[in-house]
This record gives structure tokens, sequence and C-alpha cells, in this order.
């Protein structure tokens, strides 16, 4: 081996891919000859060629489900910490006459204006930053639109119950006990 470097040999075998030929030919003006060093059969050349774009694309999906549970922590936390500090609001409005699914209602609406936002502007970003990404993907395109959808579909799903469940605890509060507190 001159310089170092390893030299391969890939044979297509027309017959069995599990059995590697090789076939060894000398050109009688090649100096010095040319032998094979190590023969492989194309799968497994095609296996090691993409092994690392693989690992990469495997390690930027686990960090990119990652990224998406913090930010579905971050918006439970949140949301439902916007929630709760209306308790003594809720109180009220349930003396005033409002009906318990009413107040839910309207706390899912008024949260979901704004995860909806947050969604449209995270997906303008993302999409604008995913080109940048273009080159790592392997058998899956960035712009994939069940891969977004998904994302999206989490996102709202971890703020709609990051909303529901402080909302319907709320909206049992006793009207009497926030009518005291004011």
């Amino acid at each position: 081996m001159a310089g170092g470097h390893r030299r391969q040999s890939v044979i297509e075998p027309k017959h069995d891919a599990r059995m590697p030929c090789a076939r060894h030919e000398r050109t009688p003006n090649a100096e010095p000859p040319i032998g094979v060093v190590r023969t492989l059969t194309l799968r497994e050349a095609l296996g090691n060629s993409i092994r690392a774009r693989t690992f990469r694309a495997w390690l930027f999906g686990a960090f990119a489900a990652a990224s998406l549970v913090i930010a579905g922590v971050g918006i439970l936390g949140l949301t439902a910490m916007s929630t709760a500090r209306r308790t003594r609001e809720l109180g009220v409005r349930r003396a005033l006459g409002a009906n318990r699914r009413t107040l839910v209602l309207m706390l899912l609406r008024e949260q979901s204006v704004a995860v909806v936002t947050g969604l449209a502007f995270g997906g303008l970003a993302g999409a604008w930053a995913v080109g940048y990404l273009a080159s790592l993907a392997y058998r899956f395109s960035v712009y994939d639109a069940r891969i977004w959808s998904a994302a999206m579909a989490t996102v709202l799903a971890t703020a709609v119950l990051g909303t529901l469940l402080p909302a319907v605890r709320a909206s049992h509060a006793d009207p009497a006990d926030a009518l005291r507190q004011e």
C-alpha cells in the first residue's frame, strides 16, 4: 500500500451477492503491481459509504425529538401558569353566572390564538433554517409534510392539554372564595 491508502475493490457479482469474488488482473505497465486488498459486495460498499450520513441523520433526529419534548414541556408550563393565574377571575365569572363549559372554552380559545401564532412564526423560521440541513437528510425530504404536521400537531396538542387541565381545575373554583379574595 503506497502512501498509507487502502485500496478496495468492489465487485458486483452476477449470481450470489453473499459470495464476493475477485478477479486478479495485472496490467503489464503498472508499477508496482496492483492487487486486491479487500473485496466488498456492492451492498457492503454502499452501506460503508452512507454509514456516517445515516448516523448524523439519526443524531439530528434524536436532537429534534429532544427539542420537541423540551418545547412541549415549556408550552405546557407556560399555558398552565397563565391559566392558573386567572383562577380568581374565573371564580368571579362563575359568581356572575358563567357556566364551567363557557369558561373552559374561553381559555382554550385565548391560548389557541397564541399557540397558532407561535406555530405560524416557528414554521416559517423552521422552513427557512431547514434549508441548511437538507444536505444531511438521507432517504427523506426535510420538507416532508408528514414530519412538519406531526411536529405541529404535537405542539398544538401539548398546548391544548396544558390549557385544558388547569382550566377545568380553575372552573371548579368556589365563587365565594374568589369574591372574598378580591
